[in-house]
């Protein structure tokens, strides 16, 4: 019976780490999820500027200074974000794919800024 008590609590408290996590910048899930999103744009951009190296590479190099690029295409991304709202589960699954797929988020986000550059 102890064990299941020691048991039922390690889970307790691995599921409220679980949950509270994305909630440790004081802001929502959906919050801290928009945020992961945005925050994988630089690394999609480097994909994208591999992939296009004249028309986005260059542009880019050329651009980016201190970030100047980087920073744009993240608030564009914001912005198209923000008229989503997601429901509380939604954020969640999509705070912890961004967290354990980073390298496939990026893929995608490429592959989405692609389309809205139409490169593809």
């Amino acid at each position: 019976m102890r064990v299941l008590t020691v048991v039922a609590i390690g889970l307790a408290v691995v599921l409220a780490a679980v949950l509270l996590y994305p909630l440790r910048n004081g802001g929502t899930v959906c919050d801290a999820a928009k945020q992961e999103v945005v925050a994988q744009i630089p690394y999609a951009l480097d994909i994208v500027s591999a992939r296009h190296p004249l028309l986005v590479g260059l542009t880019r190099s050329w651009l980016n200074g201190q970030g100047a690029f980087d920073r744009v295409a993240q608030d564009y991304v914001r912005t198209s974000m923000a008229s989503n709202n997601p429901g509380f589960v939604d954020c969640y699954v999509v705070y912890y794919t961004v967290m354990f797929n980073q390298d496939g988020v990026r893929q995608a986000e490429a592959d989405w800024i692609e389309k809205q550059l139409s490169l593809q």
